[in-house]
Parts: structure tokens; C-alpha cells; sequence
């Protein structure tokens, strides 16, 4: 099946220019029967063609209570007619859309009216010269040939008008027409007056043809006014020209004519019928013809007006004398409207069938051709090369200006004119119609590869429940291919997609059928999608059945722990880009989107994505490979995360794994946790003691505890990247990602980042929201204080420090431990005696050091020894050294030294004190034996107990 397919699309792909099919009509009388006046066909060629109008809506009735109904023409006439043959203006309003037949009713009255009874005056929609109306009036009185004006020559009408032409040029000219002074003696020349005379007699002798000023080598050159300046304005010129005609013409003779037209139709027993197909073709000469006409007893005349939606909307009111829109329908007696609000024909979407069968019959004419009767069968009867289905589906697709708009103007130009007059079969010239919103094909386009055959089963294919079908013949008859095993009982048969497959599925959107057809027209030729939201909400489902690409952590981690780092640029949606000049902004590197292209083999999979979120059914229910679409998907989803991951990279210069990773040993290492071996991911329990000491590694103390304390987020980070479960570890991922890493580089990643660049990064922690801008930062001042800190100076003074302690241990081993503890029970009577308030905490201090035995110095001696061979190590880095500083801990943080400071403490007390007091009494402190028995005391304790106090401030 799939072979067979290919060699279709191979067959398809040879032929570069399309291919020719039966089309056996003339050009020119398709033109010709086409033709969009009603005023241009023969009388004949219109009764054959006319569609009578069955449905006519009576918005307003004054005649017959008609309000409210729907009639058809013979209604209409009967209603016009009813009026006697003296009776006032009677004004009939025919409303509807341009092109929904307001012409076509007015040439059929015209035609319809009984000569005997009415005088048909037809001002068609293209006359709109007032001389040329001017002149059809004049031949309603028996005039024809006669000057416009009846007294004044025709120069002197050409001179006035010129004159009134530069009198308006001054008071509103258009700006084009600048400096005024050259464009006035332009108009005042004497070929501007020949050709306004030549256009008046022309008018007069009935030439309709004829145009006012048509080319500016009417006039000829001028010495003020370049060519390429009267070329650019002349348009401007020949409405200034008009303007000027017709006010001369109304002020003039009109009116009169009007009036006498009137006078002489009753008084020879007909009455006037003035038909006007569209008023707003004219300017003055309209509106002041319109005045007329509203003033009711200026004349006897039964008028039907023809007046677009638009128009009586927004200008009618002001086209009067009046200018109220309510005095405008107050005066009519009745007001008939062709189309509904949506701009369609009422009526049209039943009788389109006749009206393109009028037409065709009338374009064959008697041609007597065996091929178009033997194409009946398939195509209907006279209507080749059309089908019913097909005629239907194209009048339902007219638009107009990104608008719905259903007239039968419409619909003769642009469905059967533009098939007829095409050199392709009519689905391809359809396809092409700027007037023609293309049916969205019900099926998947690889289920019919070839570009003809899915615009065949488009617009003529009939839509069942469960297939497209379509005469074989039809195909055949236009060179079509089609795979053999689409032909089924001499139908071509695809199987219809787009339908919930399960019952209970949801049904979708209403307008579903038009935003499929916006999805495979930018499928096909690229260009602005206007509903590409719903795509990219369909896109965004099955992506989202995979997992989030925006979040970096680790698909498989199941912990309720986890956390992620989460790209997070809008809002909850993924942010998708479609290619192909869909509308969408394009896709920047500080800004990735997930980049939907468009391309020829993922247009199956798009078209049923747009559907599952018209739906709204599942995945399961519209996709019919969903292993396929599943894996298209995850290739974008891994497409998407690259970049977001690339965009992190670019701006911190880490991996996320590898930030998280650094930032998990940076904590490791306050806490003095193992830096390479299994991770502790238990929650803090708090009393963690940080490495570093308040005096020359404050920076680092300081820097450090503010990281600590965000440890709770970093753990749950480590969690959502490398374990499976909240202790489980993923050493396979977490092994992949040490390939690579290098702590020593991260840490000066880290330390160097630019903050203020990072202010708007487009990241965050998920759960919790925390913005990964303050993690980062953290992490910085962290990474900078550890860069800052002078590690060889810090181990020279660690093992300065310990050996300080060594020597004074080792003092201690000749102590006499009675007389140690006797001399520390007499500093308390001693500080009584010099007046120093003994404090409790002093006695802990005093009983630890009088308990201490040579075994306990001993013991604490060999943990300074050890902590002092750790300290000479010459191959020290920033980890090893805070493991060192863990190590020596014990040593430093020994109780022993506590109390040691503590006498130390005492013993300046006890020294301020006594000289205070016995300079207060005058005295010499030395030379007292008190003093010598203090000073001896204090040295005795000082050696039993801590001589080099000072060095247990490290």
C-alpha cells in the first residue's frame, strides 16, 4: 500500500505544470454571462440567467402589514405598483451588502414594469457621471440629444463648471493639488474647458461610455505643473471636476427635469418608476437627488433605492438635508433588506444550485457536446464542471475581509468565474481564491499523498461518518492520481478522521471545521495562522504527557522531596513558536521555545493534535499511532530542554546538575560531611558548627552560615536530580554527571558570576518558587570568600596555634596535681579579699581543671600531636582544608582549654583589682607582701593550669 502510495506522489511530483482538463466553453461568454452589471446583459441573457428572489425580508411596511415577513419579487412589484397615479413620492428601500442583488431587482423591475402603466427610469450602479444621469433624464422627457442645461450653451456649461471646479479647489481642495494658483490655471485652460464641453455633449447624445477627463493627455503640458505632478494628482482633479458638475448640473436643470418627468408621466396615464441600484455610487448629485425625492410632494414618482448595509448605517442621515435617519424611514413606505446580519443572501444557500445551473446553461448556450453530457452523471446534470457538494461548500467558504459574506455577486465572480476562467481544474483555482476560506480536509493527508487528490476530496469529496468518497470518474477525468487501494466499487474512499472514535467522547469546538482549515492552509503554503493557540494547546498536551521540559531534574525521581530547577519565562503554558510566518515572534536564544516547523512528515501528527484540543478528547481517542506521536514529542521535549539547558550554561556557566552538585559539596563541607562519598539527604537537625572562626575567616564564617541556611533547598534539589526515591540514590545519573565535573572550576564559576546580569534570570526553584537568582548569590559570596582566604597563611597560624598548645601540655606533665588543686581553692578567697565578685560559671572552670589527672594531659596531647601532623601537609586545598579544620576540632574544642581561658580570666580580674586597691590606699603594689603572695599564687595556678590561655582563641 505504502509502495503504491509512493509511486502516486512520484507521478505527481514529474508533472510541473498542471495539468489540462475538459473545459469546453468560450472565454469571453463566460465574461460575458458573468458580467457583475445586470445593466450589461441582453434582456434575454438576463431572464435566462435571473434567479427570482423568493426571500425578501420586510423590515417596514407602510402599504400591507408585510413587517416582520418574508416575500418574494412579485410581492415586491405588486407592493411598488400599489400607489395611484397621482399620488406623492412613494420612496422603497432595497437594504443589503454590496453584491447581494440590489442591481439584479432593480434591472428586474425595470423589466418586469407594464409600459402602459409605468415609465422604468433605471439609473444603473455605473453611471455615475451626473451628466450621463443628467442626460438619461432628459431622454425620459422625449430630449435626447439636447443640451444638459436647455438654455445655456455647451461651452458656457464647460466654463461654469471649470470656474466651479476652482472655487472648490480653494475652499476644499485636496492637499495634492498644491500650489492652488497652478492647479486654477490648469482648470481654467482652454483644453480643460474642451474636454469638460466634449464630456457634455457626449452625455447629451446618450453615449454612456464616456468618461470625464479620463487622461491627463486630455489637458496636455503645462508651464507651471511638471507631467509626473498633473499624472500623480489627476485622480484628485477628476473629483474635483465631478464635484463641480454635478452641483451646476442640480442647481442648473435637474430639479426641474425631475418635476416635468413627473408631470408628464401622469398627464399621459403612466406613473414614474425611478429606479437608483445604489446611491452611495453618486456624491451631491445623490444626496440632493435623494432630498428630492424625501420631499413628497415635489413629484409623483414610485422610487426604489438601493442602499448597502454600511451605508444606511453610518451616512445616510447625514446624505439628507435633514441629517436624522429617522426623518429618512419616517417617509419611506417600505423597507425591504436582501441579506441577514451576517452579510448573507436570504434564501441564496437553498437556490445556489439553480443559480450556477442558470449560469453554466447559459455559457454552454446550444453548444451540443458529448463529453459535458457524458460528464452528467458524474458531476449532476448541467453541472460540469461543478458537483452539488461542490457549489454548496463553496458558497458556504465566501468571506470578505476576514468575514463570512454569502451574495450572489460573491459567489459568480470568485466560485464559478474564477474555476471557469482558470486553466486548472476548479478545486486547484479555488484553492487559490483570496474570496474563498478552503474546507479543512477530514482526513489525514497521508492517507492521500497527492496535493490534487486532497483538494479534489476537499471541495467535491462527501463527508460520511466514517469516510470521504468521491466518484472515481472525476478524478479520472482530470488526470488526478489515485492509489488503487482507495478505490473501492468505482468510489475513491478515504477514511474520515476528526471524529471522537469513542462514545462519550466530547464533542468539539463549534468552529473546529475553520480552525482546521487555518492549520493545513498554513500546512500547505505557510503564512499567518491565525488560531494557532489551539495548535500549540494540542502540542503542549502530549509533550506534558512526557514530563515538563522546563523543569531540569530528573524524570525518574518519584520522591515527594524533590525540587527542580524550572525555566520560568510567562506563564504556566509551555511557550511555543511555530514556524513558517505563522504570526508568532521568533524564537531568540535568551528567550527558547519549543519550535514547531511545520514540515511535510509531522503534518499527520500536527493535524490531530490541533483536533485533540478542539476536542478536548484523550490522546488515545484522536491519535492513531500514538507511539509515533509519543515519540515525535519526546524529540521536541529533548529539543526544547537542550535549549533551555544551554541557556542556563550561557548564563552561569554551569550545568544544573553541576550547580547543584557544587553547591551540595560547598554545603558538605561546612558540615563536614564526607565530600566524595554517599550524600547525607537526612533533613537538618540543626547544631551543625561550622569550620571556620570569627576572627580572620569571618568573610568565610559569615558567607558560609548563610548558605547553611538554605541547605533544606539544596537538598531537595539534590533529591529531584540524582536519587530515586528520598534515600534511594540514582548513581547512574549521578555517575554520569561527575564525568565532567570539576570543583575547582565551579567554584571559580561561581565566584566570578556577574549578579547584576542575574538579576532576571528566568529560573526557579518548583516547589517553593524561590527565585534561583538568591541561591545563586549564596552561592557567590560563598565561592568569593573561599577564593579570598589565604590558605597558607591560615596553616601557618593553625600550626603556630598548635604547637603553642603542645608546649603548654607538655608543661604540664611535673605538675603537682595536690598542690594544684589546693592553690585553686585559695583564688577564691583571694578574689574575695581584693574585692572581685566571684562568678558561678568559674566554679564548672576550677573543678574541670582540679579533676584533670596526667592521664587526661596525656591523652589531649596526642590529639593536638595528630591534629599538628594534619596541619604540615603541604598538598592542601580548599576541601581538604575545611576536613582538616573538621579533624583538628576535637582537639581545639577540648573542655580543658575552656577552663584554661577561664583562669586566665580570673587572674586579670584578680590583677586589676589589686592595683586598683592598693593605689587607692597610696600605696607601692610590688613591695606589699599581699602582692608577692598573690603574684606567687597566680603563677602557680597559671602553670598548673593554662599558661598560654591566649592560644584557645582559635
Amino acid at each position: 500500500m505504502k509502495a503504491q502510495r509512493l509511486i502516486c506522489n512520484l507521478q505527481s511530483a514529474i508533472c510541473n505544470t498542471p495539468m489540462p482538463y475538459p473545459a469546453p466553453w468560450d472565454a469571453a461568454r463566460v465574461r460575458q454571462v458573468l458580467t457583475t452589471e445586470s445593466r450589461q446583459k441582453a434582456r434575454d441573457l438576463f431572464l435566462r440567467t435571473h434567479r427570482p428572489f423568493r426571500q425578501i425580508r420586510v423590515d417596514l411596511c407602510k402599504e400591507a402589514d408585510l413587517a416582520g415577513r418574508f416575500i418574494g419579487e412579485e410581492q415586491v412589484y405588486t407592493l411598488i405598483t400599489a400607489g395611484a397615479l397621482d399620488a406623492d413620492n412613494r420612496l422603497f428601500f432595497i437594504v443589503g451588502e454590496a453584491g447581494a442583488g440590489k442591481s439584479e431587482l432593480c434591472q428586474w423591475l425595470e423589466y418586469r414594469a407594464e409600459p402602459a402603466r409605468r415609465l422604468a427610469i433605471h439609473i444603473p450602479r455605473g453611471m455615475t457621471s451626473a451628466a450621463h444621469v443628467a442626460a438619461l433624464l432628459r431622454r425620459a422627457l422625449g430630449m435626447a440629444g439636447a443640451p444638459l442645461l436647455r438654455r445655456t450653451p455647451v461651452a458656457t456649461q464647460a466654463r461654469h463648471v471649470a470656474l466651479s471646479a476652482a472655487v472648490l479647489l480653494y475652499e476644499q481642495g485636496d492637499l495634492s493639488l498644491t500650489p492652488a494658483a497652478a492647479w486654477e490655471a490648469l482648470l481654467d485652460s482652454p483644453a480643460t474647458r474642451a474636454a469638460i464641453a466634449e464630456h457634455l455633449a457626449a452625455a447629451a447624445r446618450g453615449d454612456t461610455g464616456h468618461q470625464l477627463l479620463p487622461a491627463p493627455d486630455a489637458i496636455g503640458p503645462q508651464p507651471s505643473l511638471s507631467a509626473d505632478a498633473i499624472a500623480s494628482s489627476w485622480p484628485a482633479l477628476r473629483r474635483l471636476v465631478a464635484l463641480a458638475l454635478e452641483q451646476a448640473l442640480w442647481l442648473g436643470d435637474l430639479r426641474d427635469t425631475l418635476t416635468q418627468i413627473a408631470r408628464a408621466a401622469v398627464a399621459s396615464g403612466v406613473r414614474p418608476l425611478l429606479l437608483l441600484e445604489d446611491v452611495t455610487a453618486f456624491r451631491v448629485l445623490g444626496d440632493r437627488l435623494l432630498d428630492y425625492l424625501l420631499d413628497l410632494t415635489s413629484g409623483h414618482f414610485d422610487a426604489v433605492i438601493g442602499v448597502t448595509t454600511g451605508f444606511e448605517r453610518t451616512q445616510l442621515a447625514g446624505a439628507t438635508l435633514a441629517g436624522d435617519l429617522t426623518h429618512v424611514h419616517h417617509r419611506l413606505r417600505a423597507r425591504l433588506v436582501l441579506t441577514d446580519d451576517l452579510g448573507r443572501a436570504y434564501g441564496l444557500d437553498d437556490e445556489v444550485v439553480d443559480l450556477a445551473r442558470g449560469y453554466l446553461g447559459a455559457i454552454r448556450g446550444d453548444l451540443a457536446d458529448p463529453a459535458l453530457a457524458a460528464c452528467d452523471d458524474a458531476f449532476g446534470p448541467g453541472l460540469y464542471p461543478f458537483t452539488e457538494t461542490a457549489l454548496r461548500r463553496a458558497f458556504a467558504a465566501l468571506h470578505e475581509e476576514g468575514s463570512p459574506r454569502q451574495t450572489p455577486r460573491l459567489f459568480l465572480e470568485h466560485v464559478l468565474g474564477a474555476a471557469l476562467l482558470s486553466p486548472e481544474p476548479p478545486p486547484a483555482a479555488l484553492d487559490r481564491s483570496a474570496h474563498l476560506l478552503s474546507p479543512p480536509a477530514l482526513f489525514l493527508a497521508d492517507d492521500a499523498p497527492d496535493p490534487a487528490l486532497r483538494g479534489l476530496l476537499r471541495w467535491y469529496g462527501h463527508v460520511g461518518d466514517d469516510a470521504i468518497t468521491l466518484d472515481r470518474r472525476i478524478a479520472e477525468l482530470w488526470g488526478v492520481p489515485v492509489p488503487p487501494d482507495l478505490i473501492h466499487d468505482g468510489q475513491i474512499r478515504v477514511a474520515r478522521a476528526y471524529v471522537a472514535p469513542a462514545a462519550g467522547a466530547p464533542a468539539p469546538a463549534a468552529d473546529w471545521q475553520r480552525e482546521l482549515h487555518e492549520l493545513q492552509q498554513w500546512l500547505d503554503q505557510g503564512g499567518r495562522y491565525p488560531s494557532r493557540e489551539t495548535l500549540k494547546a494540542g502540542v503542549e498536551r502530549v509533550i506534558l504527557a512526557i514530563g515538563d521540559p522546563r523543569a531540569l531534574g530528573s524524570p525518574d525521581s518519584l520522591s515527594l522531596s524533590r525540587a527542580e530547577i524550572c525555566y520560568a519565562r510567562g506563564d504556566e503554558r509551555i511557550p511555543i513558536a511555530l514556524g513558517r510566518e505563522s504570526g508568532d515572534q521568533p524564537v531568540t536564544q535568551v528567550s527558547p521555545k519549543l519550535c514547531v516547523r511545520g514540515l511535510p512528515e509531522e503534518r499527520a501528527i500536527l493535524e490531530e493534535l490541533a483536533y485533540l484540543a478542539l476536542s478536548g478528547a484523550e490522546l488515545s481517542q484522536v491519535c492513531r499511532n500514538l507511539a509515533l506521536t509519543l515519540a515525535w514529542a519526546r524529540g521536541h521535549f529533548d529539543t526544547y530542554q537542550a535549549d533551555i539547558r544551554r541557556l542556563l550554561r550561557d548564563q552561569v556557566g554551569l550545568s544544573a546538575e553541576h550547580l547543584i552538585l557544587i553547591a551540595w559539596r560547598m554545603i558538605a563541607g561546612l558540615r563536614g560531611e564526607p565530600l566524595d562519598g554517599p550524600p547525607n539527604l537526612r533533613p537538618d537537625a540543626g547544631g551543625v558548627v561550622s569550620p571556620w572562626s570569627d576572627g580572620a575567616q569571618r568573610a568565610c564564617a559569615t558567607a558560609g552560615a548563610d548558605l547553611l541556611a538554605r541547605r533544606e533547598i539544596f537538598r531537595r534539589l539534590y533529591i529531584g536530580a540524582f536519587t530515586l526515591r528520598d534515600t534511594l540514590l540514582d548513581r547512574e545519573r549521578r555517575d554520569a554527571a561527575m564525568v565532567d565535573f570539576d570543583p575547582a572550576v565551579a567554584m571559580e564559576r561561581l565566584a566570578d558570576l556577574p549578579l547584576a546580569s542575574l538579576k532576571t534570570t528566568p529560573f526557579r526553584v518548583r516547589p517553593g518558587g524561590e527565585k534561583l537568582y538568591d541561591l545563586l548569590a549564596a552561592l557567590h559570596r560563598y565561592a568569593s570568600a573561599l577564593r579570598r582566604l589565604d590558605l597558607a597563611g591560615e596553616l601557618r597560624r593553625d600550626a603556630e596555634d598548635l604547637a603553642a598548645r603542645a608546649r603548654h601540655l607538655d608543661a604540664q606533665k611535673g605538675v603537682n596535681r595536690v598542690e594544684l588543686r589546693r592553690q585553686l581553692g585559695m583564688l577564691r578567697w583571694s578574689c574575695g579579699e581584693v574585692g572581685v565578685v566571684w562568678r558561678e560559671g568559674w566554679d564548672a572552670a576550677l573543678e574541670l581543671l582540679a579533676g584533670v589527672d596526667a592521664e587526661a594531659i596525656m591523652a589531649l596531647r596526642g590529639q593536638v600531636a595528630a591534629a599538628s601532623a594534619a596541619a604540615a601537609a603541604t598538598d592542601v586545598d580548599i576541601w581538604t582544608y575545611q576536613s582538616l579544620r573538621h579533624a583538628v576540632r576535637p582537639a581545639l574544642t577540648h573542655p580543658y582549654w575552656g577552663a584554661a581561658e577561664t583562669v586566665g580570666a580570673i587572674q586579670s580580674e584578680l590583677l586589676r583589682a589589686a592595683r586598683a586597691r592598693y593605689r587607692g590606699a597610696g600605696k607601692s603594689l610590688t613591695a606589699t607582701p599581699g602582692y608577692r603572695a598573690l603574684l606567687k599564687t597566680v603563677r602557680q595556678i597559671r602553670k598548673g593550669g593554662g599558661e598560654d590561655g591566649d592560644a584557645t582563641a582559635r
